[in-house]
């Protein structure tokens, strides 16, 4: 299955495999224990590399933490849309032509390690500590370990104008707000399809012989291979509980539009991976979102 670029956008991908089991209705292990005590402290470091909010408690765990990190770190957040609830603020609303009438939607949190059905309509949100640039490339993933061709998703003429800089509380949004639909469709293209594959690339430099335009690129596979040889680095990753299920937020939004960065008052990704490698190296991660029919 293949994100559907019906808005027409290109942004580079590191694929990364998340593989997690969730037991429901069991009291936590200790092993379960362990990672929600690991993933506050992550929560904790994300949140020191951020600009200081408002409040006063977050503010002064923040100064607390304004170090330089030992780790650097990366933020996935996947949105499914859902009928708009009369709670929803409105400024987070997504009103969409559908047809013969219009409808509202809400972006809301979805665990990545839980398969997305096909058809369903989602958005993407990526955050990292490391000040650099960014690429992401999608592939298909089959059952027989096979991908297809890799698509430079981002970056892309059509979203923030081209530029993929980032550091800590910037946030890139996949797709644009202003692209028509502002979101992905998951599509199956093939019977033995299991899920899409995201390679996410931060680069100290940016990769000037990639030629940005305003439609994704296809990239070689040995290219791809290449940069997983250089710059592929051991990582960990955990996600939220507490935060499946939470709808957007106004900050959120304003800071996918470019509005203002997310500051220490904002939530932190959904899935965080903490990553090894040399500062002034690129680093490279492989992500697959499995999908179902």
């Amino acid at each position: 299955m293949r994100i559907q670029l019906t808005a027409k956008i290109g942004v580079t991908v590191v694929t990364l495999l998340v593989n997690w089991l969730l037991v429901v209705g069991q009291a936590p292990s200790d092993a379960e224990r362990n990672d929600e005590e690991v993933r506050n402290l992550w929560d904790t470091t994300f949140i020191g590399q951020r600009p200081p909010g408002k409040n006063s408690a977050n503010s002064a765990q923040h100064a607390s933490t304004q170090k330089e990190p030992t780790s650097d770190f990366f933020g996935i957040t996947v949105w499914r849309l859902r009928p708009t609830r009369s709670t929803d603020p409105s400024g987070v609303r997504m009103l969409l032509h559908e047809e013969d009438h219009d409808s509202e939607w809400t972006p809301e949190r979805i665990d990545a390690n839980k398969p997305i059905v096909n058809g369903q309509r989602i958005r993407l949100a990526i955050e990292t500590t490391r000040k650099g640039y960014i690429y992401v490339v999608d592939r298909e993933k089959y059952e027989d370990g096979s991908y297809g061709d890799p698509m430079l998703i981002f970056p892309t003429t059509r979203i923030r104008d081209g530029c993929n800089e980032v550091s800590a509380g910037r946030v890139i949004e996949l797709p644009s707000w202003n692209d028509r639909p502002p979101y992905y469709t998951l599509r199956f293209t093939r019977r033995d399809q299991v899920g899409d594959a995201l390679t996410i690339l931060v680069s100290p430099r940016r990769l000037l012989e990639l030629g940005i335009g305003p439609t994704p690129l296809k990239l070689g596979n040995n290219q791809l291979q290449e940069w997983a040889k250089k710059w592929a680095v051991p990582f960990k990753c955990l996600g939220s509980k507490q935060q499946v299920g939470l709808s957007y937020t106004t900050a959120e939004k304003e800071a996918a539009q470019g509005a203002h960065p997310l500051t220490a008052d904002d939530p932190t990704p959904q899935t965080i991976y903490q990553v090894d490698g040399k500062p002034e190296d690129p680093f490279l991660l492989n992500i697959v979102l499995s999908t179902r029919p």
